[in-house]
Formats: C-alpha cells, structure tokens, sequence
C-alpha cells in the first residue's frame, strides 16, 4: 500500500481509500485488507 497516500489523507475512511487504490493503481484491496495493513504499518 502507498503508505504516503495514507497518511496523505488520514481522514479517508478504509472503504474510501480502498476505491481510491484502485482507481489511482488498479489495486483491488478490500477495506478489510487496507484496515488491516494500516494497523500493521502503524498509520
């Protein structure tokens, strides 16, 4: 996950910056998935 979009934008809830991943990199990630690597990245 590009943690600088992340902490960019802390105020994107996971479902937001799930779609946002995917339209900016063709990344399909669940908003579980970005829950989950924000918890372990610490952001």
């Amino acid at each position: 996950m590009d943690t600088t979009l992340a902490e960019k934008h802390p105020a994107l809830s996971d479902a937001k910056l799930s779609d946002l991943l995917r339209r900016l990199y063709g990344a399909e990630l669940s908003r579980r998935s970005v829950a989950q690597y924000r918890s372990e990245l610490g952001i």
